[in-house]
């Protein structure tokens, strides 16, 4: 290891420290620390991955039980350092998560699998979310969520619906065209009470139908906005089950947004984050800085390039300042 890696540390990775400085000890890691022009950018980047995972896993496994509040510490950094590890090198973490699954099935922290890693798929990286595959060299991310009753999430909405049965014991349906298969979903409103279920529907349904037809898209995604600004704001307070409901659902819209409509998606984000400080909705506020949910930019959709990046600092900045302001 040359002298320049020796000299970059990562000791300020403490397991014990709050979310918030965690996550800020991060992002200044890969601000000053994380060169991909420099020649130890492979160690550096070896070294940083090592103690990120390490404190994950500490946070993790050291305490007999997880709190809600380890837990999410450890789901939110996991996911930054899923997310970066997309974009710089996702050999270290795709060889590591296999690791860490086994030692959360292993000691049984069942709820940190299932409502973190599964629901939010924080799995190994795959085509889907980096150019480091293609579908020929997938690491079959499928298999690696079938473990303690779980499977993919974007299985779902694959499962054939049962057709009823003629006094045959025949199926009912009519016959299926050469091209069109089975279990092919349908499209569906987007309900209050299944929002996350029905939007996954719509946008595998779509796919099947025509993955090109850019129309289509954009009438599902202007109504999963709607949705989700009936969760966060038709009643006069935010309950922990829409509070939660709404995050699983704006995650994945801003999943597919980057892939598909990140210009509506950040204008629309903008005035989703200025009618939370209003309502002074601090719980979701923290959601979406800390699960990055906010504008798209460079980093997540090829859409940008760093020319002409959104102001994404400054959208998070914009916000402390005016939820400050509202507390006064």
């Amino acid at each position: 290891m040359s002298k320049e890696s020796q000299e970059v540390k990562f000791a300020e990775f403490v397991p014990s420290l709050a979310m918030d400085k965690l996550l800020q000890i991060y992002e200044e890691a890969m601000d000053n620390k994380i060169d991909v022009d420099s020649e130890d950018h492979e160690e550096i980047w070896l070294e940083f991955s090592e103690a990120v995972t390490g404190c994950i896993w500490k946070i993790v496994f050291t305490a007999k039980s997880l709190s809600k509040e380890d837990s999410d510490k450890a789901s939110a950094l996991l996911k930054k350092y899923r997310d970066d590890a997309g974009f710089i090198n996702p050999t270290f973490y795709n060889k590591w998560i296999y690791t860490f699954r086994d030692e959360l099935l292993k000691k049984e922290v069942l709820d940190f699998w299932k409502n973190e890693v599964v629901a939010k798929e924080l799995g190994p990286l795959w085509a889907r979310d980096c150019d480091f595959f293609d579908k020929s060299d997938d690491p079959e991310p499928v298999k690696f969520y079938q473990h303690a009753g779980c499977e993919a999430p974007w299985l779902k909405a694959k499962k054939p619906v049962a057709e009823p049965l003629n006094l045959f014991g025949n199926t009912a349906a009519s016959p299926k065209s050469p091209g069109t298969a089975a279990s092919t979903a349908s499209l569906r409103k987007i309900s209050l009470d299944n929002a996350l279920a029905d939007y996954k529907n719509n946008m595998e349904a779509q796919n099947n139908i025509d993955p090109d037809d850019e129309e289509a898209f954009t009438k599902i995604f202007t109504e999963v906005r709607e949705v989700l600004w009936k969760l966060l704001f038709n009643e006069s307070s935010l309950s922990d089950a829409k509070l939660k409901q709404a995050a699983e659902l704006l995650l994945a819209y801003k999943k597919d947004a980057c892939f598909q409509s990140p210009y509506q998606y950040n204008d629309w984000i903008v005035t989703v984050r200025d009618e939370l400080i209003k309502r002074k909705y601090v719980d979701f506020w923290k959601i979406v800085v800390n699960q990055e949910l906010g504008l798209i930019g460079a980093k997540e959709s090829d859409y940008f390039d760093d020319m002409e990046d959104p102001k994404i600092p400054e959208f998070y900045t914009i916000g402390n300042e005016k939820l400050t302001q509202e507390k006064k």
